[in-house]
């Protein structure tokens, strides 16, 4: 049996010019006003263009793993890394558990 652990977030965007794309996935594809879209990159503008979610948890993914000894994967529901992405990976690594 091959275990590993999977950390799952809500996701977020690298960067002020993915915040369109990601809104559509947060709404499940429904159209979002250009007044909303303005606000949100404006408040990833006031915290440096980019949210950190990504990061720390790539960074913790990696903590957990070295802590545990056993393969840590990550995913986002609403940003890259998809969960439906990492499942396919960790079905090709043969992970049954």
């Amino acid at each position: 049996m091959r275990q590993a652990v999977l950390l799952l977030a809500h996701g977020a965007p690298e960067r002020i010019e993915d915040v369109e794309s990601y809104l559509s996935y947060v709404r499940g594809g429904k159209p979002v006003s250009q007044h909303v879209i303005d606000e949100v990159k404006q408040r990833y503008a006031e915290i440096g263009g980019s949210s950190l979610l990504l990061a720390w948890t790539r960074r913790q993914a990696q903590a957990l793993e070295q802590a545990l000894e056993t393969k840590v994967y990550f995913a986002m529901r609403n940003w890259h890394p998809f969960i439906s992405e990492i499942m396919r990976q960790i079905d090709a690594d043969g992970i049954d558990r």
